[in-house]
């Protein structure tokens, strides 16, 4: 399923804390009622994977890097910009990219 390949993708690529939900676990989508517990900010990006795969537009797959990269680098700002600097660990412990 392509929405399955998207999120996995994500996950690789921007580790799971920032693409999964806190205090839950991706578990593959197996029908249209299941549970996303994805980000939405990723939504734009996870749709244009999606359109890639069907259509096997490049250019979707070039809005698909660049709309996930600005859903990651904005939330990580998120998740990070209230934290002291004891609490700082969380971000840079994993690195940044």
């Amino acid at each position: 399923m392509y929405l399955n390949d998207t999120i996995n993708e994500l996950i690789a690529k921007y580790r799971p804390r920032y693409v999964i939900l806190p205090d839950t676990v991706f578990t593959e989508i197996e029908r249209l009622d299941d549970t996303l517990n994805v980000y939405k900010i990723y939504s734009q990006s996870i749709t244009d994977n999606i359109i890639f795969l069907i259509n096997n537009d490049l250019n979707k797959k070039s809005d698909f890097i660049n709309h996930a990269q600005q859903a990651y680098i904005t939330l990580y700002r998120e998740l990070c910009k209230n934290l002291s600097v004891k609490n700082m660990s969380y971000c840079t412990r994993s690195g940044w990219w």
